[in-house]
């Protein structure tokens, strides 16, 4: 058995299945590599036998291409409506996020890609769940100014962050960030 799924490994069958409830900035059918790997996660992780729901973004695709795709999954698959303005937007997802949190009752959530991670961060904080923040890199560019700070806190107040590469690890800590935990799970290939 792998280190990873020695970590992740499905539920003991004398108690309920773990709930991991991912939110990621992009989920398929659109394109995407956030999204195809947040897609991934929650595959494995349904195969694991963890209950799994996600909260996506997903743009890029006709409604009925999303509505079909969303069908045929395993797991639930809540998408974001568009709203106009960020500010309502936030307002809007935070309370989407917050229902999911109550309803699903997730043992962890994931959160995957930078606007995904800082909503988990900034909503789910002092709460008692845990946050697992995904880095892609894309994360880790900016170095200075109002978003640098804010995915330093962000990815500071996750349980753990996982990272797809060394170098993914490397850009994230030459941002000033130092999880508590963290772990380099590269990205597969099916």
């Amino acid at each position: 058995m792998t280190p990873l799924a020695q970590e992740v490994r499905a539920p003991a069958s004398s108690r309920a299945a773990q709930r991991a409830l991912i939110l990621t900035s992009e989920f398929p059918p659109g394109p995407g590599g956030i999204g195809t790997h947040a897609h991934q996660v929650a595959t494995g992780l349904d195969r694991l036998g963890w209950k799994v729901a996600v909260l996506a973004s997903q743009d890029y695709a006709a409604d009925r291409e999303i509505d079909d795709f969303n069908k045929v999954q395993a797991f639930q698959v809540t998408r974001f409506r568009k709203i106009a303005g960020p500010a309502f937007e936030a307002v809007y997802r935070e309370i989407v996020l917050t229902r999911s949190v109550r309803s699903f009752a997730p043992d962890v959530l994931v959160a995957s890609g930078s606007r995904a991670v800082m909503l988990a961060a900034a909503r789910m904080a002092g709460k008692h769940l845990p946050l697992v923040a995904m880095g892609h890199g894309t994360e880790f560019g900016a170095r200075h100014g109002w978003r640098a700070a804010v995915l330093r806190k962000a990815f500071g107040r996750a349980a753990a962050v996982v990272c797809v590469s060394e170098f993914t690890r490397d850009q994230m800590h030459l941002a000033g960030i130092h999880p508590k935990r963290e772990r380099v799970i590269p990205n597969g290939a099916d």
